[in-house]
C-alpha cells in the first residue's frame, strides 16, 4: 500500500508496537512526491531515517508536533 499511495496519514496511540512504526525499511517504499501526515505522536515516525528521505527530495510531510526542537529546526531547513 505504501508504494502506491499518494497520501499516508498516521492516526494511532504511541505505545511499543507502534513507535518508529515507519522508519527506513517501509518509508524508502513510499513513492516519490506522496504526502506523510503524522496528526498523532512524533515518535511513531523514526525522525532520523525520514529526515535523510525529505533530504533527498523524497517526500512531503507534516507533523501535528515535533517535540524535540533540535529535530524540529533540522526539518524546518529542509
Amino acid at each position: 500500500m505504501l508504494k502506491q499511495s499518494d497520501a499516508i496519514s498516521l492516526h494511532c496511540a504511541l505505545n511499543k508496537k507502534t513507535e518508529n512504526i515507519l522508519n527506513k525499511s517501509n518509508l524508502k517504499l513510499i513513492k516519490k512526491n506522496a504526502v506523510l501526515l503524522n496528526s498523532a505522536r512524533s515518535e511513531l515516525v523514526n525522525l532520523n531515517d525520514l529526515y535523510k528521505i525529505c533530504k533527498k527530495g523524497g517526500i512531503a510531510i507534516w507533523f501535528e508536533a515535533i517535540e524535540d526542537k533540535k529535530v524540529r529546526d533540522k526539518f524546518r531547513k529542509l
